[in-house]
């Protein structure tokens, strides 16, 4: 997205995006909403690159776990066998019902002050409470499940799910006036 104004006239940024199960739409995605804070001058370039982290994390996780149904221990006994076999299960799920048509929603919120993203899937959802039961170095060594962890302790200043689980919240706050 290509916006041709000043970058001072812009005092707020709002639209949401429904897409479908392709992992392949998700780094464009975050590109294009990264860029929008690069135009904006809403934070340094590594606090901007962190958001886009963040970003495609939270919505391969839509997909993957939330509208595919797959869970964090199935994808890491997956992998651990062979990859191959995890892209098999996801080919398989994107053609099958109920997986197939299942959407993600991304709404994005920008204004002076901060970056709001709400992500959510039409997946079953999960209990977040079970994040905390994770400490950062577990999490580590694990072959999934480190996006999460490292979206609330690094990228993002804020990061909280539904009551559900099937929607993420991330903020992100300016930490500098743009020049």
């Amino acid at each position: 997205m290509k916006l041709d104004i000043d970058s001072s006239l812009l005092k707020s940024f709002s639209m949401v995006l429904t897409l479908p199960n392709n992992l392949e739409l998700v780094g464009s995605v975050a590109q294009e909403m990264s860029d929008i804070l690069r135009w904006m001058r809403f934070a340094e370039e590594n606090q901007i690159d962190f958001v886009q982290l963040a970003l495609i994390e939270m919505m391969t996780n839509a997909i993957e776990h939330g509208n595919l149904e797959i869970s964090g221990m199935m994808k890491a006994h997956l992998l651990h066998e062979e990859e191959e076999n995890f892209e098999r299960l996801v080919r398989k799920r994107l053609k099958e019902d109920p997986y197939k048509n299942r959407k993600i929603t991304v709404k994005c919120d920008l204004n002076q002050e901060e970056a709001r993203y709400v992500i959510s899937d039409e997946g079953p959802g999960f209990d977040p409470k079970k994040l905390e039961d994770f400490a950062m170095p577990e999490l580590l060594t694990l072959p999934s499940g480190r996006g999460i962890m490292l979206t609330k302790k690094m990228y993002m200043d804020e990061v909280y799910f539904n009551e559900k689980g099937n929607q993420v919240t991330l903020v992100k706050k300016r930490k500098f006036q743009s020049l």
